[in-house]
């Protein structure tokens, strides 16, 4: 539950940033597609720059579980993210894009079978979060986003524990996220 609260603390603040939102924005304005590694770029930039100095690396290479996963020999997450300040271990984050609530929730649906292939003792995870990112239809109240959410999360499946999700939209941009 901690590291639930401490990533989802960190994503709010990295979405409330003005200039963050205003790329998002036209992202979804010129319709560019292909954005997500710039996403990675920014959240590395930020994290280097949190007053809670989180220790965070990128696509380090994770071995599979070869009794999960028999096809791959490992898998590289876009985040690895631990505070011992705060006395929290290896937490993955994933990201993903997409361009609807459904398409977002089904690849990290994807991400999360992923995971839970990597092998425990390599992988060192203290847990795993995924978020993703997509458009959001004008008008909708953070009541409906979530509804929107929720209905596309239990057709993958459902969440072990629904209280640790957070989403929201990500302030005029069009966009909104989901955290799990």
């Amino acid at each position: 539950m901690q590291g639930f609260k401490y990533i989802s603390s960190l994503v709010t603040e990295f979405f409330d940033d003005e200039t963050v939102q205003d790329r998002l924005y036209c992202i979804k304005e010129k319709d560019i597609k292909g954005w997500e590694l710039w996403l990675h770029i920014e959240l590395a930039i930020f994290l280097n720059n949190h007053e809670s100095s989180p220790v965070h690396s990128r696509e380090e290479r994770i071995l599979f579980d070869r009794r999960r996963e028999r096809e791959r020999s490992f898998m590289r997450p876009d985040f690895i993210i631990q505070n011992p300040n705060q006395g929290l271990g290896r937490m993955i984050l994933e990201i993903k894009q997409g361009r609807s609530i459904n398409e977002c929730i089904n690849s990290m649906w994807g991400d999360l079978k992923k995971v839970a292939a990597a092998k425990q003792s390599h992988a060192k995870m203290e847990s795993f979060w995924l978020l993703g990112i997509f458009p959001v239809e004008d008008g909708w109240s953070k009541h409906k986003l979530s509804r929107e959410v929720n209905q596309a999360i239990q057709e993958c499946g459902g969440l072990a524990d629904p209280n640790l999700k957070n989403c929201s939209r990500i302030g005029n941009t069009g966009m909104g996220y989901v955290l799990f």
